[in-house]
């Protein structure tokens, strides 16, 4: 049974935190936050009536359209609609997943959140001592590269033309002599078997991971060293590349190398450039692209994606031009593309990639090939059908390597436009080259599993409604939801439940969501790794809601249908949210104007914007009427 002080699990970066925080104890936050005062520290803002105005920090303008409304608790930019409450200013501004914006403003606000349950406390512990390991590794890498055992690392850098300063502002290191890293360990009272579990030594604990490699040092959202890359030097027999071994801390498919130093110029830039190896992220910064970072060895995957949705809207992807690197582009694209992200691409000259076209070019010519980035769907439409002469056999592969990025792109006049530009060079009519793209992204979409018996809150198996009872079935009215849930909002999370396929796109109705128990659980169950009932145990405080939305089994049907099917109800709920939201500040305005009026005040701004969000508004309401 959970109760009011629910325990909201929030996934960021590879860890949970479960920290039980009541519904109480966030009204207070809120009511103690002046939110005038915390965005005016990174907002100039203006008085204006009963607002206060200013430049919005979401993106470039020139005119003041961001509002903040102290009386109403929140804020919204009339240009770019961006919009919510303090938490989601400071999360949105920062890049800080719920748990971690909570933590900061409850400290401001002086409530004291509750403690940690015995089992986070001994995750939080385990993951101190984890880091503590890896920071005497990291000393001990650092003064290696600079010792007389550095001469083969500092002599690779010194061809690479990486200056020494460059070097050790970025921690580079360097492995050591076999057995050393065990031995300085040893003397420092790190436990091996520890230093073992934080992935830097070998599956038989004997030696080290990195012993006679470069090592760059990784680290995450906070700034802590949570892992290692290593590059091997001379010696071709073993693996160029290794990284630390998966542990609580370090896991590749969240983390990005270069994302703790390049996390500021990302939210400043609203824009990242992903490249392919550590030597071009360095390069990237030192050419003054501040905002590069790159995979850990590995594909990007949609938790990556998710990440940089935290913090920006435009993704530059700049890898490798050969076929390799085309490949990992389109999937790379693909998941930024499913993500939200307005996705770009850039083409270098053949057989260069950042690293060397800064060495041989200078940073210059980095720079210009980035800002002639274009969009990605147009780069991939024209490099699928560079080859002159091609067969039918061709065209249809051609068009086949392009279904994903297609899917990623959902519904829409964006995707529709290029689906006919694309239908011109295949030479089929754009529907049937519809059909065509969906069959192909179908053999790249897993498996549906068969969905496991629910179970209630009190761990009673219950038998699986069919998908159409699901969706029809109404919410037991026996008890009205309490204060903590919202129960409009965890309608439309059980709407999106039936499409199992959506959990990825969650994070963009978890922007639009008001009440903190809902947006806590979109953020979690983005996380596609845990299953919908525990995290739904985890964040919703109330047993009914908790049983109605852990049975929300999902569609049945032919996978073409269903997908349709989970866009549209995607798209419908996103314009309910934000017709809710242009309500809100529709009111706000029409108070406002009639304010200005009755002083004999200047309307014609006033005026102006009740207009915009009068159209904009009707505007949705006929998308979910069409």
């Amino acid at each position: 049974m959970v109760n009011k002080d629910t325990q909201l699990g929030v996934v960021v970066l590879g860890r949970t935190a479960t920290v039980p925080i009541s519904a109480d104890k966030l009204a207070a936050i809120r009511d103690r936050v002046d939110i005038v005062a915390v965005i005016g520290r990174y907002v100039e803002l203006k008085k204006r009536g009963s607002r206060h105005v200013g430049l919005c920090p979401f993106h470039n303008e020139k005119t003041g359209s961001f509002s903040v409304s102290p009386d109403k608790g929140l804020y919204y930019c009339f240009g770019c609609h961006a919009g919510g409450d303090v938490l989601g200013f400071i999360m949105r501004h920062e890049g800080l997943d719920f748990h971690a914006a909570v933590e900061k403003l409850a400290a401001e606000a002086g409530v004291e959140i509750e403690k940690e349950s015995p089992e986070a406390q001994r995750r939080r512990k385990e993951e101190e001592e984890l880091v503590r390991a890896n920071d005497y590794a990291a000393a001990f890498f650092e003064h290696e590269l600079w010792d007389a055992s550095g001469a083969p690392a500092r002599a690779y850098l010194e061809k690479r033309q990486l200056e020494p300063e460059q070097a050790r502002a970025a921690h580079l290191g360097f492995g050591g002599r076999p057995g050393e890293l065990l031995r300085y360990l040893s003397a420092k009272n790190v436990d091996l078997q520890l230093a073992a579990k934080a992935g830097m030594l070998t599956e038989d604990g004997k030696r080290g991971l990195f012993d006679g490699r470069l090592i760059f040092a990784i680290g995450d959202a906070r700034g802590r060293i949570v892992g290692f890359g290593g590059r091997a030097l001379g010696d071709q027999s073993t693996a160029k590349y290794v990284n630390s071994r998966e542990s609580l801390v370090f896991q590749k498919r969240r983390l990005l190398y270069g994302w703790s130093v390049a996390h500021t110029a990302i939210m400043r830039e609203k824009k990242v450039v992903l490249v392919e190896g550590y030597m071009d992220v360095l390069a990237c910064h030192e050419a003054g692209i501040g905002h590069a970072v790159a995979a850990l060895g590995t594909a990007l995957t949609p938790e990556h994606a998710e990440t940089i949705r935290r913090v920006a809207t435009d993704a530059v992807v700049l890898l490798d031009a050969d076929p390799a690197g085309e490949r990992g582009s389109r999937e790379a694209a693909a998941h930024l593309l499913a993500a939200g992200l307005r996705t770009f691409a850039v083409t270098l000259p053949p057989g260069d990639d950042p690293d060397s076209l800064v060495r041989t070019q200078g940073p210059q010519a980095l720079k210009a090939a980035v800002a002639r980035a274009v969009p990605f769907l147009e780069h991939a439409i024209t490099a699928a059908f560079a080859k002159a002469d091609m067969t039918v056999e061709d065209r249809v592969a051609a068009a086949g390597t392009l279904a994903p990025l297609f899917a990623a792109l959902g519904t829409g006049l964006e995707r529709d436009l290029y689906l006919a530009r694309l239908a011109e060079r295949v030479g089929v009519p754009a529907a049937r080259l519809a059909e065509h793209l969906e069959k192909e992204a179908r053999k790249h979409r897993p498996k549906a599993r068969a969905a496991p018996a629910a179970e209630t809150a009190e761990g009673r198996t219950t038998p699986k409604p069919s998908a159409e009872a699901g969706a029809s079935a109404e919410l037991e009215p026996a008890k009205p939801a309490p204060p903590a849930v919202n129960a409009v909002e965890l309608r439309m999370v059980r709407e999106l439940l039936l499409f199992p396929q959506l959990r990825a796109s969650l994070g963009k109705v978890a922007e639009l969501a008001e009440d903190s128990v809902t947006r806590a659980l979109l953020d979690a169950l983005v996380q596609v790794e845990h299953s919908v009932a525990d995290v739904v145990t985890a964040c919703v405080p109330d047993p009914q809601w908790q049983r109605q939305l852990i049975e929300a089994r999902p569609m049945n049907g032919p996978e073409a249908d269903l997908a349709e099917r989970g866009q549209r109800t995607l798209d419908d709920v996103l314009n309910r949210l934000r017709i809710r939201q242009l309500d809100k500040v529709l009111q706000e305005v029409l108070l406002e104007l009639k304010e200005v009026e009755s002083q004999s005040g200047e309307t014609e701004e006033l005026i102006r914007r009740k207009q915009d969000l009068t159209r904009r508004r009707n505007a949705l309401k006929n998308r979910l009427l069409s």
